[in-house]
């Protein structure tokens, strides 16, 4: 998949925004553009996959057999707004040698994380793909959890936990290996 660009678009009561997950099989995703939308999530309950993740994106394993060893590079987000129970996922598996994902670019965009349900859960939920257990692990939230995405780029961002202020809201941003 590449050269895809979508303006003006609404998402919502979703338990996830926007997704990009292959899982098996390689090839690039490239060249993506998502301007001027908004975003808003909730989480439902685990059996769905997502946690209220605005923006989903990952390269991992579907299975410990099926393996991704594609790339996922140049993707940008231009004046999008978000508004959930949790905050923008990035994770790439950091044990391949070439970095599968990379340039993930965020520009002038905003994170409201708060409660807006009945079944809120503070959890990263790494579904569909391979981890030992269930999927999904309890977890503080932060507007932008990165793990293994390299020469990315955010900028012009607001993140913003509403109030009253809950023990399991952490960073604005947590990066880790990027």
């Amino acid at each position: 998949v590449r050269d895809v660009y979508a303006e003006n678009i609404t998402v919502r009561d979703s338990n996830r925004g926007i997704e990009i997950a292959p899982r098996w099989g390689s090839g690039q995703i490239s060249n993506m553009k998502f301007r001027n939308m908004s975003i808003q999530t909730r989480f439902f309950s685990s059996p769905w996959w997502g946690a209220a993740e605005p923006i989903y994106i990952t390269a991992n394993w579907a299975t410990q057999d099926h393996h991704w060893t594609g790339t996922i590079f140049n993707i940008f987000f231009y004046d999008v707004w978000m508004k959930g129970e949790n905050g923008v996922f990035l994770y790439s598996n950091s044990s391949q040698k070439i970095a599968p994902m990379s340039g993930i670019y965020f520009v002038e965009c905003g994170v409201d994380i708060g409660v807006y349900g009945n079944l809120s859960r503070p959890m990263h939920d790494f579904r569909p793909a391979w981890i030992e257990g269930p999927g999904y692990v309890k977890a503080n939230l932060s507007g932008f959890w990165i793990e293994g995405a390299r020469d990315s780029k955010i900028e012009q961002v607001r993140v913003e936990f509403q109030k009253p202020f809950k023990p399991y809201y952490n960073k604005c941003f947590d990066v880790k290996n990027s």
